[in-house]
């Protein structure tokens, strides 16, 4: 017997979890880049940040694996993601078109929305 993964929707054996990367296009706050030390580079991987799905006050833990060298304010930029917490949290809440926001502590770095979910 089979289930489907509420993240990707695959078939999955019953019992068994795997985890998950995303692609999301997102736009960077000005406010946010303009208090930052360093510029931000997405480039070498490595930004960790929390994303906060629409309409929700939940916070999954992400990484940025892959993404542009320069970050402009609210210049679109296409991200992947990788859901840091999985299997242990769910991530159900960011499926394909999910829209959020990216906190950094406390404050509001990015919105952005996701484009597609696959397995690992």
């Amino acid at each position: 017997m089979a289930t489907t993964c509420p993240v990707c929707e695959q078939a999955l054996p019953i019992g068994s979890t795997h985890r998950h990367r995303a692609e999301a296009i997102l736009f960077f706050e000005e406010s946010y880049l303009a208090s930052r030390e360093e510029p931000l580079s997405l480039g070498a991987g490595g930004y960790r940040a929390d994303l906060v799905p629409e309409g929700t006050a939940e916070m999954l833990g992400v990484e940025v694996s892959r993404g542009p060298e320069d970050v402009r304010p609210m210049e679109e930029v296409t991200v992947e993601l990788r859901f840091l917490h999985e299997p242990l949290v769910s991530y159900a809440l960011l499926r394909s078109g999910a829209a959020f926001r990216i906190l950094d502590g406390a404050k509001l770095a990015a919105t952005g929305e996701i484009e597609k979910v696959w397995p690992e």
